[in-house]
Parts: C-alpha cells; structure tokens; sequence
C-alpha cells in the first residue's frame, strides 16, 4: 500500500513538472506580434546632428550610436545629419538632412507591416526587402517602399501646413517653447478631441483605442507636419476630424529651431 502510494506521489510530481514546462515552452514560442518592445528598424547616425523622439516622450535625446526603434519612434536630422534605418524586411532607408520621420506598425491579416512617415525633409531607399512589409506615407498619400524611389511621390515635396488667411508673421517672443507649455496647450483642446471620438461613436459604438498626434511648432507658432496615427482607430472622418482640431491649434512664437513632438490620446 506505501509502495503504490509513492507512485501515486511520483505520478502527480511528474504530471505537474510536465505541464510546467509545457507552460513555459509555449510562453517562450509564442510571441505577441504587436509587443510595444517590438523592434521595427535599428536607426545608425551616419553625419551630423540627428536625435530620437520615442513614443510617449516629448524631449528629443541625441542619436549617438545605433538604436532601436519602435512604434511611433521618430528620428529628426539637423545640419548635415544623416541617419540610415534598416529594417527586419531587409529594407533599407536613409533619412536625408534636415528630415523628420516616424515609424508606425499597422496591424494586418498577416500580422503586422511597418509604416514610415515621413513628416519633412527627403528619404533614399538603399536597399529592398520584402514586398508589403514596409510603406511610406507621405503628403496623405501611401505607396509600397519597393515602387516609391521611382514614384512622384518621392519627388514631391512634403506638404507643410498653410499660414491662416491675412496671418502676418509676429514678432518673436521668449527664447524657445517649454514641455509645459506644449502639453498646457494641446490638454486645452481635449474637449474638441472627444467632440471628435464621440462622433465616431455615432458610427460604431464599439470603437476605441489609442491614437498620437505627431506634429512640428513652427517658430511663429503654427503647426505643420500634423499627422494622426492609429492602430486601431482608422476611420477617416475620425482622422479627419482630430486634424481639424489641430489646425486650430496655436502656440507663442519663440526663438530657437522648430519643435517635433507628440501628444497621444486615449479613447474608450
């Protein structure tokens, strides 16, 4: 009787380590496509200036050895500065001088593919990878890197927005645009922005999800280079709204270079 007891013990013993591992194993192989820590491209300061501004963050640091990069990362270059990404696809882009461009991952039916913005400035495609993997946006348009260095689009300059009619360039004033102010002025609009989502809702009153606004303060306090990006919110007339919203948007003038930064937003 003591004797099948301890087998009975044994068995249980071995049972439960078995499906541990089994747990374990499968922890380890399976992998979430879409993890924040998911490395898109791995940014290599080749000349120059150049910084990072990392999803989430509103304080650029400077690019001083190769990085990774992930969703909604961006990379600015200054004078001179050039920068190259390459891709897990094999892809490979170098970001010109005085650019901006912020990386996006765009859920699909095979998982993911990435999507590079390109905000201001020029890109070079240097090397191809795979087909529908990687997408350059750029002026509202959207083309497959593989066909955009041959395209218009990549000849075409980036669409800045326009100064309001009769709005004459002011005098400047302080000596640069503080993070607080930046976030001050942006949560002051938070009203029209859920003006925005709650006509989504009207239209699908399961929506929500995250989306980032990417933009860059001119000196004289308008905005240009005003990109939405989401994951999961795609609908136009939502984009388009939010857009609106930011065209309205205006901070002091200030003196210094211009500011690219970010403001995410959360609906539910």
């Amino acid at each position: 009787m003591e004797s099948r007891k301890n087998l009975l013990i044994w068995g249980f013993l071995a049972v439960g380590l078995l499906l541990i591992g089994l747990s374990f194993y499968l922890s380890r192989s399976t992998s979430a496509p879409l993890s924040p820590t998911l490395t898109l491209a791995r940014a290599e300061p080749l000349t120059g200036e150049a910084a990072v501004l990392r999803n989430g963050l509103n304080v650029k640091e400077p690019l001083k050895r190769k990085i990774s990069l992930g969703h909604f990362d961006s990379i600015e270059t200054r004078d001179l500065g050039e920068v190259r990404l390459d891709f897990e696809s094999a892809y490979r882009v170098r970001v010109k001088e005085h650019s901006l461009v912020t990386l996006e991952r765009v859920e699909d039916q095979d998982g993911f593919h990435t999507v590079l913005i390109l905000k201001r400035g020029q890109i070079q495609i240097e090397n191809y990878g795979r087909e529908g993997d990687l997408f350059i946006a750029k002026n509202g348009e959207r083309i497959s890197a593989t066909d955009y260095q041959e395209s218009p689009l990549s000849r075409a300059p980036v669409t800045e927005a326009e100064p309001s009619p009769g709005w004459t360039s002011p005098v400047k004033e302080g000596t640069g645009l503080t993070e607080k102010e930046i976030q001050e002025t942006m949560n002051s609009h938070r009203t029209s922005f859920l003006k925005c989502y709650s006509g989504l809702l009207q239209k699908d009153a399961q929506a929500k999800g995250e989306a980032t606004l990417t933009f860059t303060v001119e000196n004289s306090g308008k905005l240009s280079a005003v990109e939405v990006t989401s994951s999961n919110l795609q609908q136009d007339d939502f984009k388009k709204c939010l857009i609106e919203v930011m065209n309205r948007v205006e901070f002091r003038p200030f003196e210094g270079s211009p500011i690219s930064t970010l403001f995410p937003l959360k609906f539910e």
